[in-house]
This record gives structure tokens, sequence and C-alpha cells, in this order.
């Protein structure tokens, strides 16, 4: 999902106003979770609950299937026209 990502394009922090798309996935063996941002609408709409992901644990040496157990949309505000009230004499 990140290979269309663009170069020069703002670049998206996530703050109570501003979200990034977001893939979240479970694994019910170690109970952790691993995030991943998700660049294009594209490659958002084609996860589905059967999405995996294979992860190798840390010190282990094994890979772990996790599974999606959520998606998380993106959040950006929608631009407004500003008013432009007439002056009272």
């Amino acid at each position: 999902g990140s290979a269309a990502l663009t170069a020069g394009a703002p670049v998206w922090l996530n703050s109570p106003r501003r979200r990034s798309r977001q893939a979240v996935f479970f694994d019910p063996t170690t109970f952790r979770t691993a995030r991943f941002p998700v660049f294009t609408p594209t490659a958002f709409a084609a996860i589905t609950g059967a999405t995996t992901v294979a992860i190798s644990i840390p010190g282990s040496g094994t890979t772990v299937t996790y599974s999606l157990s959520q998606k998380i949309p993106e959040r950006q505000p929608v631009a407004k026209t500003s008013r432009n009230l007439a002056d009272h004499a």
C-alpha cells in the first residue's frame, strides 16, 4: 500500500484533528498487536477481515500470523470558506 506514496506530499502526523489510515492486527496467542499505516485508499479498501500478516517475534525466531482486528479510517478536516460579513456603519 505504500508504492503510490507521493514524494513531497504533506506528512500526516496523527493529532486530535488528523489521523492517517491504519490497520491493526492481533495475535490471540501472545495478545500482541501490530499497527501499520495504509497509504492509499485502494489498499485500505482491499483489506478484508480475512487479511493476515506474518510477523517474526523478537528473540523467538518463529513467525506468528496476526489477523486483522480493526481498520481505522483517516480523519481529515474539511476546508471551509470564510464568512465575509458586511461592515456596519
